[in-house]
């Protein structure tokens, strides 16, 4: 799967994935691995997390991990996980979209995320959906941005809470057209 815009691509990040390309993408968002390790004091990966993370996200059933390099350089500066659909909700799921600290807020995270949007509606899917942990209010005021909107509070598998949101790719009416003709 390949994905453009006017200063991104989006690429699987392949069978061979290099985890060094990532390594410093994750590491320069420490507030992101202190929330999802449960603020247990962690702030950065060692290589092996990052291979670790690539395996399950290269394995899991319907599962596509990305990485979102600079159009013009090819510099990888972020990566987007997401599965279609989910295995328990017949939608789509953003697992993670994540960007270098020093390439936020350029509108790229917005455009990778809004490039993966146009992918999954043009597949036909009415809605995706993601769920943003509750220590990162800054990530569900970024989705909030896009349009997305919490529709449930949850806990994860490892109890942490979260904020489940989603938003609509397509009009009600096309929802609906697309599910009485299949």
């Amino acid at each position: 799967m390949r994905l453009q815009t006017s200063r991104l691509v989006l690429e699987d990040v392949g069978e061979r994935p290099n985890p060094q390309e990532f390594l410093s993408v994750f590491n320069t968002n420490p507030d992101f691995i202190e929330a999802a390790y449960g603020f247990t004091g962690k702030r950065s990966y060692e290589l092996w997390d990052v291979e670790r993370f690539l395996v399950q996200e290269t394995l899991r059933e319907n599962s596509h991990c990305l990485a979102i390099r600079l159009r013009e350089t090819g510099q990888v500066v972020g990566m987007v996980a997401f599965v279609a659909p989910h295995p328990e909700v017949p939608s789509p799921w953003i697992g993670l979209l994540i960007i270098s600290a020093d390439c936020q807020s350029q509108g790229l995270g917005s455009e990778a995320a809004t490039a993966l949007e146009e992918y999954l509606r043009g597949k036909g899917w009415a809605d995706v959906r993601l769920a943003v942990l509750q220590g990162l209010p800054k990530a569900r005021q970024f989705w909030e941005r896009l349009g997305y909107a919490v529709y449930e509070e949850w806990q994860d598998e490892r109890k942490r809470p979260c904020w489940l949101m989603r938003k609509a790719l397509m009009p009600k009416a096309a929802q609906h057209e697309r599910t009485s003709n299949a």
